[in-house]
Formats: C-alpha cells, structure tokens, sequence
C-alpha cells in the first residue's frame, strides 16, 4: 500500500511539473508570434522609411470600397500611379 500511495505522488508530481512548463513554452510561443508584436514591428519599418497611410475611399452605389498602401507621399507620381492601378478607368485633376 505505501508504494502504490509514493507512486501516486510521484505522477502527481510530474504531471503538475509537465502542465507548469507546457503551459510556459505555451505563453512563450504566444507572445514570441503575437500579430501585436508583428505589426508594431511592420509599423516600425514604414515609420523609418518615412512612409505614410493614404486611404483612397470611394463612395458608390451605397458601398463603401476603401483601399489602403503604404506610399512615399513625397514622390507624387507614386500617388498616381497606385491610384490608377486601383481605379484603372478614374481621371486624376492634376489641378486639384
């Protein structure tokens, strides 16, 4: 009877040990591929580039289609080229 109740204790023992550390890689992994950490790195990288966010949104037959790029807004042919390429049969106004 006092070997089956040591090992008892003994699986008990090692099944808390197992859970405690699998549960540990388990977080580890978790917070090491996290989107969070993902694109703040992304984020990071275009903020150096000196990137920004342009959203074109247009507005037709009641839906809402809205695109989004990371673009140099200082090379204005950048702007114009994704935005025709998106809206292929659009007219850019170089006035406005």
């Amino acid at each position: 009877m006092k070997k089956l109740l040591i090992y008892n204790k003994r699986s008990i023992l090692q099944h808390v040990i197992f859970s405690i550390s699998f549960s540990l890689l388990l977080l580890i992994f978790i917070i090491y591929f996290s989107p969070v950490r993902y694109y703040q790195q992304s984020f990071e990288k275009y903020k150096k580039a000196n990137l920004k966010n342009v959203y074109f949104v247009i507005n037709s037959n009641q839906k809402k289609l809205s695109k989004e790029f990371f673009i140099d807004l200082k090379n204005k042919e950048n702007v114009k080229n994704i935005f025709l390429n998106v809206f292929p049969n659009w007219k850019i106004d170089e006035n406005s």
